[in-house]
């Protein structure tokens, strides 16, 4: 009953129990009797030269009770253990990690077969220019975003119309199902299709409308759910109110017939798995669907495109064919896609080596003091502990906060915003850790930070840094929209009530990075000098922008940038290239599907200085089978480095941010790398690790 994480608190309390009694592995249940839940765990203690360490320290848990899924534990531990090798690897997350992301494949081809086979809809998709793999992913996207929130006890049912009350239900998407098929809840006229009948109802026009003023009551279908913002359940397409959606309901699910024993079908499969908003710690993970987990599935679904849709449901029919899909189909389709992505434990080393450097530079502090703080904050966020004794002098702190506050980040292949991601966990929870543990260094600046006179709020911080800090750039809408959905499931995890989002269109941009805006030297116009003053009234508008909840809000700020951005008619001269460019980005920075041929991050972001931090994880991808992405380059200055037969990262390396790696590339000659750059005016430091 800790007023602090329970799980951090239960945590340091079961190690100092093993420790007392010299017991380095154990499985222990956790339970409150206030509850029906509880946490199966395995808790272990390695060693590192003979020393125990903060990172030795170990739990992996299984969510166990009434209402949780146990196919995941009933699979893996009810039946003999042979020894503690085993045992372990039982209670690792990527037994359900890859467990989910095979049957979350089939879903998505056997998804887009089934909106395939409605051909008017598909039709209606194609003439308003929609790409019918974005939008199946974009709905598993939507369904699974839910399945996270009801965890929350975010989505309310209204479940008597005598005594009326309202009830939270955590398993909300199947009692929604259950009532389309009872006819219960929907008070419109039906036409017997799930997606039609509940699902666009659901998202266009309720999660879609701010409802507050209305306690977030919907009457057509008696529920109500608070108002997060629109951005993920924007309108997708026009005229859905009139047009009948025929998606067979079977694809949502077949849980009720005879078969149920093999139901494979959305809700029956995500009905299976435990998912948890609990954000995983290097120290303490849940075994279940977590959001990490669900940012690696995405990462490995951007490669499926229109471009190769054919060729995946092709194989993935000749797999099912021969009843081996099961065990190899993602396998056989990576060696075409080349999905890959780097461990957490690696990029967690990265990005915490990455912001040690840029703190070092920035504070003039020494490699000891910020190894020291890395290991205190590491300590605090197992035991929460205030660790403050004496270490740091006020000046210290108040100039790491500073610096934390002020850095800047740009990932120019932020795909699906893994190393942004951890970077926003390292720098929140330093701060975090600066203002519980040293709150009297920071008395006259914390206030903002709290959401009680006493208590501070990780969500607070966590937004001020994505707002002020972090920006990410790619070429594909869809790694956009994944890397949005991370960044909001973070912030969710930590609110303690819903409330609006924020918009990420100023901070996570559709774009070539590798092509720059029309050169102003050459390009004289109205546009030519983004100065100070203006960028700071751009600024301003974005700003408001990240916070705007209501429609009314963000279309008055739309229409001011779209004006700010405008091109001045003139009689006697066409508009610059540069000046096209700009007026392209203001009409379309709010469209998620929109990709800008250019990249330019004082017009995008309002950034005008030098970033501290570069995240350089390239895409790896071989020129011979995608000719149509070299040639996307070729109008820009990075063409100059083109080479035959040769691989796509290569450009990246010539960033105009990072032109000078190419003579350290050459010194070191390794082939694949990943590298985090931290410099301020400067080059400091380059962390190289082969691949």
């Amino acid at each position: 009953k800790s007023s602090n994480d329970p799980r951090i608190t239960l945590t340091k309390d079961a190690f100092k129990i093993l420790e007392y009694h010299g017991i380095d592995h154990a499985i222990i249940i956790f339970h409150c009797k206030d509850t029906t839940s509880y946490r199966l765990s395995l808790l272990t203690v390695s060693y590192e030269n003979w020393e125990k360490k903060t990172s030795s320290y170990k739990r992996y848990s299984y969510i166990l009770w009434l209402n949780e899924k146990v196919k995941t534990p009933e699979k893996e531990l009810l039946h003999q253990i042979k020894d503690y090798e085993d045992l372990t690897n039982r209670f690792k997350v990527e037994v359900v990690r890859n467990q989910f992301f095979d049957e979350y494949l089939e879903l998505f081809v056997r998804l887009y077969k089934a909106i395939q086979e409605d051909t008017g809809f598909v039709e209606l998709l194609q003439a308003q220019n929609k790409d019918i793999v974005s939008f199946t992913k974009n709905l598993l996207g939507k369904i699974i975003f839910l399945y996270f929130i009801q965890k929350k006890w975010w989505l309310w049912l209204w479940r008597n119309t005598t005594t009326k009350y309202w009830e939270w239900n955590r398993n909300f998407m199947r009692v929604m199902w259950n009532d389309f098929k009872n006819n219960e809840l929907m008070s419109t006229e039906k036409t017997w299709y799930f997606y039609n009948d509940y699902l666009e109802w659901l998202f266009f026009a309720w999660l879609n409308v701010d409802r507050r003023d209305q306690d977030d009551w919907f009457p057509n279908l008696k529920m109500k759910v608070p108002y997060l913002n629109g951005w993920l359940f924007k309108e997708e397409y026009t005229w859905w109110e009139s047009y009948v959606t025929k998606i067979d309901n079977d694809i949502f699910s077949n849980a009720s017939s005879k078969w149920e024993d093999d139901a494979d079908w959305i809700l029956d499969i995500f009905d299976r798995y435990n998912f948890t908003i609990d954000e995983d710690s290097l120290y303490d993970r849940d075994i279940a669907v977590d959001p990490e987990m669900l940012g690696r599935i995405f990462e490995k679904m951007i490669s499926i495109s229109s471009k190769n849709i054919k060729e995946v449901v092709e194989l993935y029919d000749e797999m099912k064919a021969k009843w081996k899909w099961k065990f190899d189909f993602w396998n056989k389709l990576n060696k075409d896609l080349w999905a890959f992505y780097t461990p957490r434990e690696i990029v967690h080393y990265m990005t915490q080596e990455c912001l040690s450097w840029y703190l070092q530079t920035k504070t003039k502090a020494t490699e000891e003091e910020i190894s020291k703080l890395f290991e205190l904050k590491e300590a605090f966020m197992l035991d929460r502990k205030e660790l403050n004794e004496s270490w740091f002098s006020s000046e210290f702190l108040q100039n790491i906060d500073e610096a934390l506050k002020q850095v800047k980040v740009l990932d120019p292949a932020v795909w699906s915003g893994a190393y942004p991601m951890w970077l926003l966990h390292e720098i929140s929870w330093l701060r975090y850790y600066l203002y519980w543990a040293f709150h009297s260094d920071f008395w006259n600046t914390i206030d903002e930070f709290k959401n009680e006179e006493w208590k501070i709020s990780l969500y607070k911080i966590k937004k001020d840094i994505i707002l002020n800090n972090i920006y990410g750039v790619d070429i594909d809408p869809g790694a956009i929209d994944i890397a949005k959905l991370r960044f909001w499931l973070s912030l969710v995890v930590d609110a303690q009530e819903p409330e609006p989002l924020p918009n990420f269109e100023f901070k996570f941009v559709c774009a070539n990075s590798l092509v720059s805006l029309a050169d102003e030297t050459k390009e004289k116009d109205l546009f030519a000098t983004w100065d100070e003053p203006k960028l700071e009234t751009l600024k301003k508008y974005k700003r408001d922008f990240y916070n705007a909840s209501s429609k009314q809000e963000k279309k008055e700020l739309k229409n001011r940038i779209i004006e700010y951005t405008k091109i001045e008619n003139t009689l006697f001269s066409q508009p610059t290239l540069r000046a096209r460019q700009i007026e392209e980005f203001g009409k379309n920075f709010d469209n998620p599907k929109h990709q800008h041929s250019f990249f330019d991050s004082s017009l995008m972001f309002s950034e005008w200085r030098w970033f501290d931090i570069i995240i350089a994880n390239p895409p790896y991808i071989w020129e011979k089978w995608h000719k149509d992405i070299f040639r996307e380059v070729a109008v820009s200055k990075l063409w100059k480095y083109y080479m035959w037969k040769m691989d796509y990262f290569y450009f990246f390396f010539h960033f105009p941010f990072l032109r000078f790696i190419h003579y350290i590339i050459k010194i070191i000659s390794i082939t694949q790398m990943f590298i985090l750059i931290p410099f301020t005016n400067v080059f400091h430091s380059v962390i190289v690790l082969k691949s």
